[in-house]
């Protein structure tokens, strides 16, 4: 068996999910999930924030699509329901030797429920969505949405490579 490269990108679903299995690859879905159409659903680990921010994201079950997967994972994290998805961003492999993680990753755009937690509220499943100024530690995850600008330009329905997809920026 060939060895798997690392930072290889995929923009067909078929190509990369061949090729997860061609190299013994986990796979899983990364969901970038939006509200509002400029907000971005991110969590911190707290009280540390030792990981830094993250995003949704969970293994792919078995007989599950990249898009189902992230559905799934999507409402196991937030406790919410509602999500839809928009589309498939492109897909990348990512070694990690220190962790001994081997994964093709399935990046995944969808679109938050209107009754998705804001600032001040507490999912069922533990991820705190704190008031400005307060803090929550539960679960070990601080929920926030965060601005985003995407890359695609004005008029376009949804990205088609995921290295546009997201520029973050401050405000």
């Amino acid at each position: 068996m060939e060895r798997a490269q690392h930072n290889l990108r995929f923009t067909e679903l078929a190509r990369a999910r061949a090729y997860a299995q061609a190299h013994g690859l986990r796979q899983k879905a990364v969901c970038h999930i939006v509200r509002r159409g400029t907000e971005l659903l991110v969590f911190d680990h707290v009280p540390d924030g030792g990981a830094g921010v993250q995003v949704v994201a969970g293994g792919l079950e078995a007989g599950e699509t990249p898009e189902q997967a992230a559905l799934r994972e999507a409402g196991e994290e937030t406790g919410q329901d509602g999500f839809q998805v928009v589309g498939f961003l492109g897909s990348a492999v990512w070694l990690n030797t220190e962790h001994a993680k081997r994964e093709l990753r399935h990046f995944v755009h969808l679109t938050a429920p209107t009754t998705c937690p804001t600032p001040g509220s507490t999912a069922p499943t533990g991820i705190c969505f704190p008031s400005a100024g307060s803090r929550c530690i539960r679960h070990g995850w601080t929920g926030r949405w965060t601005r985003f600008c995407p890359s695609w330009g004005e008029g376009a329905s949804r990205p088609t490579q995921l290295s546009t997809y997201l520029r973050p920026f401050d405000f």
